[in-house]
Order: C-alpha cells, then sequence, then structure tokens
C-alpha cells in the first residue's frame, strides 16, 4: 500500500464501564486496509483491572492516558511499576514486555497506538570489475 492509496477518516470512540476495544476498525467495509501498518485500539479499565503482559514485538507503541492513573511494568514481568496519571502520553520501544494496570480508585481510560517500524533503508554493495567499471572514477 502506498500514501496516495490512504484518506483520513473518523473513528467514534465509546466510553464508560464495561467496554473494550481491543482495535479500532482500520480496515474498510471491504476489508481494506485504511493505515499503512498502524494499530490503534481504546482501553476502559475499572479499579483493579489489568491488560495483561504482552510484547510490543518489533513495533513501538504509544500510551495516551486519557483519564485515571495507570500502573505499567516494562521490560522483566518483575519489573519496578512506574504510574502515570492522566492526561499523559507514555512511549514504550520495540521488543519490550509491558502490562497496564488500573489500580487507581477512578476508572482508568486510554488510546494505545502501535505502529511497524520503519523499514530499513537498501544496503548501497559497489562490486568492483562488472561491465562499464574501468578501474577510473567519475571525473
Amino acid at each position: 500500500m502506498n500514501a496516495t492509496q490512504l484518506s483520513a477518516f473518523i473513528v467514534p470512540l465509546n466510553t464508560g464501564p464495561n467496554y473494550f476495544l481491543k482495535h479500532l476498525p482500520l480496515t474498510s467495509k471491504g476489508g481494506v486496509e485504511r493505515t499503512a501498518g498502524m494499530k490503534s485500539g481504546f482501553i476502559h479499565l475499572e479499579s483493579d483491572d489489568e491488560v495483561s503482559w504482552h510484547t510490543t514485538g518489533s513495533k513501538e507503541e504509544l500510551l495516551i492516558i486519557l483519564r485515571g492513573e495507570a500502573t505499567v511494568k516494562l521490560g522483566a514481568k518483575i519489573a519496578r511499576p512506574m504510574t502515570v496519571t492522566g492526561p499523559a502520553a507514555f512511549y514504550i520501544p520495540p521488543e519490550t514486555g509491558h502490562s497496564v494496570r488500573n489500580n487507581g480508585t477512578e476508572a482508568l481510560e486510554y488510546v494505545y497506538v502501535v505502529a511497524a517500524l520503519p523499514a530499513a533503508p537498501p544496503v548501497l554493495q559497489v562490486h568492483k570489475g562488472g561491465p562499464g567499471w574501468e578501474g577510473s572514477r567519475p571525473g
């Protein structure tokens, strides 16, 4: 997919208790991808609820805390927790295990955005002795 095939779109967010959306609908009704690789979702967690341990894999992730207090554990499962109070954004690098828990008394709501890393630029290789190689440099 190239950028000229993409167009802007709106996805309404429903909020409130018992609302948990794993991924926002990033495909059209015909099943056509609407983004170039980004995934996103809205999470509502009541007190003591948790999004269990998972990894970003080869992607990077941004948590946008809209309201509430998130306890985020990064790295090893025994990692020291970090507290993020909304509104705030929290970046998680590729290949990083993490979990998110609501240890607060109020509901926690956040949007996550997961994006693939850009493809590595091609490596330029110089081969000596091929056609047109005369051992000289351009003038």
